[in-house]
């Protein structure tokens, strides 16, 4: 626990070099069979929007070590941002094969798109971390007192008074 405390910042750019390493890796692969002869076709997310991410996930990285909480703010929209990208570039990769209406098409996705987000939701857990978990745990440590035993609320007794007794009036 203590490593992860020192080294959270370290763990969240080896994420970062993960989703940047991606960009390089086949981010999805289509083959083709008609009337029996197969092509196949590999493709790395550098060609497309990959350029892109890349930008993004090297701001995101720089600004890990930022003492600023916006910068962590800032660092985490970048991810998703490049998230919402390789997925949006997924979807899109799948229904352009679907409109091919001859043959067997299929589109099946490479190391590269799974190192993305794996990479991408890795960084992004490894700055919420910190932010969300060890401050609550460090405050509910501090902030816990042994209750005391429980004690009755303390109020004035109140003492009946002895009657005088009355004389009879005659």
């Amino acid at each position: 626990m203590e490593f992860i405390k020192k080294n959270i910042n370290w763990i969240a750019l080896g994420a970062c070099v993960l989703v940047a390493l991606s960009v390089f890796l086949p981010f999805a692969t289509v083959s083709a069979t008609v009337f029996g002869i197969t092509a196949s076709e590999s493709i790395t997310f550098i060609e497309g929007d990959g350029i892109i991410l890349l930008v993004l996930v090297i701001i995101a990285a720089a600004l890990l070590f930022v003492k600023n909480r916006k910068a962590k703010i800032a660092s985490i929209v970048l991810l998703a941002a490049g998230i919402v990208m390789s997925i949006y570039d997924a979807i899109n990769a799948s229904s352009a094969v679907a409109d091919v209406g001859y043959g067997i098409v299929k589109t099946s996705f490479g190391i590269g798109f799974y190192l993305d987000i794996l990479g991408s939701v890795l960084a992004i857990a490894a700055i919420v971390y910190p932010e969300f978990f060890l401050s609550k745990k460090s405050v509910e440590q501090n902030a816990f007192v042994a209750p005391a035993e429980p004690v009755a609320p303390v109020q004035p007794v109140v003492q009946p008074v002895p009657a005088e007794p009355v004389a009879p009036v005659v």
